[in-house]
């Protein structure tokens, strides 16, 4: 797998289509995206549940979302823990 590649959304689309017809594998589809397999597979997984908008969200950037009363909290354990 070599360096990701930055694909917008209508390229995402066109690859999970040809994967999806049968006019290449999943691997090659991947090779291309610049990604790794199992990333194309939960790209086409999603895609399957949820569409086209399931692609524009990038599924790392949502897990890493904290509200504020959690980050505040881990701020106060962090500070009595120094204690």
């Amino acid at each position: 797998m070599g360096k990701r590649i930055e694909m917008d959304l209508t390229e995402k689309e066109k690859l999970i289509q040809e994967c999806l017809a049968g006019r290449i594998r999943m691997r090659e589809a991947a090779r291309r995206a610049g990604v790794g397999h199992s990333t194309m597979h939960t790209w086409i997984s999603r895609y399957r549940a949820e569409g086209v908008s399931a692609l524009s969200e990038n599924g790392n950037a949502q897990r890493r979302r904290y509200s504020e009363d959690i980050r505040q909290k881990a701020v106060d354990v962090n500070a009595n823990l120094k204690l």
